[in-house]
């Protein structure tokens, strides 16, 4: 048995007085209960038949007339599931009744997203909608505010990310509007690593590389191909001018006749292999593509 100070705190808008026991908050519950309209007697042997269920403890504390008086106190912890294990019909007061009722069933509702959830939210306690408008606002004010280079998607999620570390929430939406204040000015002081959100370089395309080799290969192989035809037509022609007689003998015509038509057969020749090795490139390009695109 210990003797403690009581303290008044709220409790869903009710005061209630509050005793330390092992660095935790206990209540009195005779108080509570007669507020409640039931019969004080008949909880007290509820509680104290399942002892080790609610952890009970009794206290000393001094009463209205100035005596020191035991009491049987509660773990506030526990009052949620006391109140849980009440039966509505044995409140007198009807509007207690009707919040007893209410707290009930946020209890169920509570307990059944925590079981299949994973979490239980208390909108009294969450941000309202005019605390996210405000964050989302000076989230987007930061990220606008960063050079267009930076990538906003990456920044977006990095901000978001190192908020929920920071709070230990799944979402932002989650953190308890009693630590809005701290929330904004965590997300003005955060520092962004600006350079892990650049977008990253655009590396050339193996195919794109391949093609332009080929296409530059044309073009090298082409240019000497058809200078060297031409330079072979005109040292030929040259060395082989028609004979300044005006009456040349029939064989002279003859071999310079030959002669001209030899060299053209030999441009052509050039040329037909010119058309062969771009035509080949050509085979090799769309190869290429369709490799690329299987």
């Amino acid at each position: 048995m210990s003797t403690a100070k009581l303290s008044p705190v709220q409790f869903h808008g009710h005061t209630l007085f509050i005793l330390s026991h092992n660095d935790e908050p206990y209540t009195p519950m005779k108080p509570i209960v007669e507020s409640m309209g039931m019969d004080w007697k008949t909880q007290y042997r509820k509680i104290l038949t399942n002892q080790d269920r609610w952890t009970v403890v009794k206290m000393t504390m001094v009463a209205k007339d100035g005596r020191n008086r035991d009491t049987l106190c509660l773990p506030l912890r526990m009052l949620p599931a006391f109140f849980a294990t009440v039966q509505p019909n044995r409140i007198k007061d009807l509007a207690t009744r009707q919040k007893i009722i209410l707290f009930q069933k946020e209890c169920d509702n509570a307990l059944w997203d925590y079981w299949n959830n994973g979490i239980a939210i208390n909108p009294r306690l969450a941000l309202t909608p005019a605390q996210k408008n405000e964050i989302q606002t000076l989230v987007k004010s930061k990220v606008a505010a960063l050079p267009d280079t930076v990538n906003s998607q990456k920044t977006y999620m990095e901000i978001w990310g190192r908020v929920k570390n920071k709070f230990k929430v799944g979402t932002y939406k989650e953190i308890d509007s009693n630590k809005f204040d701290e929330l904004v000015t965590y997300v003005k002081a955060m520092q962004l690593n600006i350079a892990e959100n650049l977008p990253l370089p655009i590396e050339p395309d193996p195919t794109s590389l391949f093609i332009d080799f080929l296409l530059q290969s044309q073009d090298k192989l082409s240019t000497p191909i058809n200078q060297t035809a031409e330079k072979l037509r005109q040292g030929i022609v040259h060395k082989l001018k028609f004979p300044t007689s005006l009456n040349p003998a029939p064989n002279e015509l003859a071999i310079f006749n030959n002669l001209v038509h030899s060299v053209d057969r030999s441009v052509r020749d050039v040329e037909d292999a010119l058309l062969n090795v771009q035509a080949g490139l050509r085979d090799m390009e769309s190869f290429v593509r369709m490799i690329s695109k299987s």
